[in-house]
């Protein structure tokens, strides 16, 4: 059998969360995770992914880890359709995070395909101080800036979002009526 003869399951419910580091985005999906009676996935992260091999990240990627990380968010969206059509896949970064990382150049066309396979988009704000955490930022200088090119990317794109506020709690529980 060939992955073409997969059967494709389009229920399945596909959550992007755009934010800078240390906004909740991993607390928030253990919430969730806690809270749903559905199969939650959190799809690790390219930069996870990066770190966990020996690359930089953060304030020293490079535009090489950039190009890997949209790779990795190009296959990413290819192998969904792989999955249950009652889990719910929660990604904590996306294609525009290289973009606003590593200056990667992505086409107008493989962000707006990337985002028409999500089925919801939600921006987290800097709400609280820098959690400090293995693999995450220690400058507040570079979280801001950060934020600030999402939501430029974010209007550049026409990316349409939903701000979540609050505690992670108070943020799954935002979410889960919608999934």
């Amino acid at each position: 059998m060939s992955t073409g003869d997969l059967p494709i399951f389009y229920n399945m419910i596909k959550i992007a969360c755009i934010g800078a580091p240390s906004t909740g985005k991993s607390s928030t999906i253990d919430e969730l995770k806690k809270l749903s009676k559905k199969n939650v996935i959190e799809y690790i992260s390219a930069g996870q992914f990066l770190k966990a091999n020996g690359f930089s990240i953060n304030e020293e990627g490079t535009e090489v880890t950039g190009k890997v990380c949209v790779f990795f968010h190009k296959l990413s969206m290819k192998t969904f359709d792989l999955l249950s059509s009652d889990d719910v896949v929660v990604l904590p970064r996306t294609i525009i995070d290289p973009i606003a990382y590593d200056d990667v150049p992505v086409s107008e066309e493989e962000v707006k395909e990337y985002f028409s396979t999500v089925d919801l988009i939600y921006y987290f704000p800097i709400e609280v101080d820098l959690v400090e955490r293995e693999n995450r930022t220690k400058s507040v200088e570079f979280q801001k800036r950060i934020d600030k090119k999402l939501l430029d990317l974010c209007e550049k794109y026409h990316i349409k979002y939903e701000t979540l506020s609050g505690t992670p709690k108070e943020k799954a529980e935002k979410i889960l009526p919608r999934i």
